[in-house]
């Protein structure tokens, strides 16, 4: 009973070397694949950065030419000296400040105090013209 027993030991042992030996080749197999499956998904990712940095580029270039036909603008309005330009009657910064919501909400009726002052002028100078 003693050499049995031995034998159904050993056999189990074997069997769990066995199944052990597969689950590491299982393993092995899936972090192959996922290495694989990584590379696939990189790639995209690093020609879409890439893409993204000649973009950049592209832009820092039409910025730069921007810069330099500005320079060009303000050169021609010094030949022409006495015409203004009329792209330079656009002042847009200044728009941008004076139509800042914080503004509208400091001031909300800066637009219509004036007409309502001249409104105001005119209608007090027709009721003293009827007198």
């Amino acid at each position: 009973m003693a050499a049995a027993m031995k034998n159904k030991l050993r056999t189990e042992q074997h069997l769990k070397s066995v199944d052990s030996l597969e689950s590491t080749r299982r393993i092995l197999s899936m972090t192959e694949e996922f290495n694989e499956m990584e590379i696939r998904s990189l790639k995209p990712l690093y020609d879409q950065g890439e893409q993204l940095d000649r973009i950049e580029e592209g832009m820092d270039r039409n910025n730069a030419d921007m810069r330099e036909e500005e320079k060009n603008l303000s050169g021609m309005e010094k030949y022409f000296g006495i015409s203004v330009l009329p792209c330079n009657k656009i002042i847009l910064k200044d728009d941008w400040k004076a139509n800042d919501m914080e503004s509208e909400l400091e001031n909300p009726n800066k637009q219509i105090e004036p007409i309502n002052a001249k409104d105001g002028v005119n209608q007090v100078s027709k009721f003293n013209d009827k007198l």
